[in-house]
């Protein structure tokens, strides 16, 4: 027999061997090494999964939360802080309630961004918007029918409320270009907070003003006593850090969403905040001299009209797409007769950078916010939450007539956490 002869009846003999054993395979299988290995991966594996189960994970969650939410607010100016709360993404539906708002504005931000003439530089800033949207609606979102944000709100405010007091007493100066040559003798302080800028810190408070008034006269949240008189304190010490600033933007925000916050059922306590504001002008001089200012002297307003103006052509020149941020702001720095940082108007300056579209996105909003105040008010928690949030969005609103409030990362974040709160409320109310 030759060579090739056996080594090929060799293979045939192996083959039938392998063949005969088919019917122990299974058997064989089951008691290898190897698969008893797997066996054991995937028992550990299943346990690890129900260990790391949804709900698990919520409560992991719930632990660094509210710690995140409190720090926020003491890095106003860091963007990408806000990014850490992208994990709340995971617990968050934007088929709920309020979640079409945040879909349709980054929708058209993203398309507006596709078709800008600053495509593609324009994409970060699409992603550092998305990232504090996206973050502000998932935080809300998480707080629907809880009341832990509401407590870490009162001890961030009552920590920068205390800051801003410290600021007054220690560092009574500012910077001259925060007031004009004829103001400079009689303004005394101007605080700008960890804004760094009094009219941002200003509307900042604002914001919180209808919400610790809530906190002040809502019953049975099981706060306790002492966390409604405490709420009580900072709401009138907030109320004392606005004048400080001398911010006239959020002067009027604060005066209007107190009117707005009392109008339904308390229209005695607007009375008594007309004569507190008259007593105010009458016996703080620095008080009448900024407002005088404004009337007759200072030509801040007629500043703002020039940067409308301009900003109004190039609205009409990109009326669908905007130009973006960064190109509205090297744009806005390079005006030949004036320079500025923003446009001083919120609804202006999203028509320059995102287009008209945008705009109606925000009326929208603005639509849903406003129609709170012709509700008829009850006295149930939910509502009382709901009203102070609503009120809370809508001094953001009033301020942008005259402000960019989105120019900074917390705003922006605060509007869009209200946003998620204000539509959860509203449907548990209906």
């Amino acid at each position: 027999m030759s060579v090739t002869s056996r080594w090929l009846l060799q293979c045939f003999l192996y083959l039938q061997g392998i063949i005969n054993k088919i019917p122990y395979l299974p058997e064989l299988i089951e008691d290898s090494r190897f698969t008893i290995g797997i066996s054991k991966f995937i028992v550990k594996f299943s346990s690890v999964k129900k260990y790391f189960s949804q709900k698990r994970l919520k409560e992991y969650w719930e632990r660094i939360f509210y710690a995140l939410l409190l720090m926020a607010f003491f890095l106003p100016l860091n963007w990408a802080w806000f990014a850490l709360f992208l994990p709340g993404l995971f617990f968050t539906s934007f088929f709920s309630s309020g979640g079409l708002f945040p879909l349709l504005w980054l929708a058209w931000s993203f398309l507006s961004a596709l078709f800008s003439p600053e495509f593609p530089f324009v994409f970060l800033e699409f992603i550092q918007e998305a990232i504090l949207i996206l973050a502000g609606f998932s935080a809300g979102y998480f707080c629907r029918k809880k009341s832990g944000w509401f407590l870490v709100f009162l001890l961030a405010a009552a920590l920068i409320i205390g800051l801003n007091l410290i600021q007054a007493y220690a560092l009574p100066t500012y910077p001259k270009s925060w007031v004009s040559d004829s103001e400079r003798g009689a303004i005394p302080i101007r605080i700008t907070g960890f804004f760094q800028n009094p009219n941002l810190n200003g509307i900042y408070l604002a914001y919180m003003l209808p919400l610790l008034l809530t906190g002040w006269e809502t019953q049975g949240l099981g706060w306790g006593e002492k966390t409604k008189y405490f709420s009580g304190i900072l709401s009138f010490l907030s109320w004392l850090v606005i004048i400080l600033t001398f911010s006239r933007t959020a002067w009027v925000a604060a005066f209007i969403t107190l009117v707005c916050y009392w109008f339904t059922d308390k229209k005695a306590n607007i009375i008594r905040l007309i004569l507190i504001v008259a007593m105010l002008f009458i016996i703080f001089p620095p008080i009448k001299e900024r407002i005088f200012s404004l009337l007759f002297r200072e030509n801040t307003f007629k500043y703002r009209l020039q940067i409308w103006n301009a900003t109004w052509s190039l609205v009409k020149q990109y009326p669908c797409t905007g130009v973006g941020k960064a190109s509205l702001t090297h744009w806005l720095a390079h005006l030949p007769n004036y320079s500025a940082v923003h446009v001083h108007n919120h609804y202006l300056q999203i028509m320059a950078e995102k287009g008209i579209p945008a705009l109606l996105i925000m009326l929208w909003i603005v639509y849903r916010v406003i129609s709170v105040l012709f509700r008829e008010r009850n006295h149930t928690c939910c509502f009382q939450m709901n009203h102070g949030i609503c009120m809370a969005l809508l001094s953001q609103l009033v301020a942008g007539f005259t402000e960019s409030i989105w120019v900074s990362p917390l705003p922006l974040f605060l509007f869009w956490f209200g946003v998620a709160l204000m539509d959860e409320n509203r449907k548990d109310r209906d």
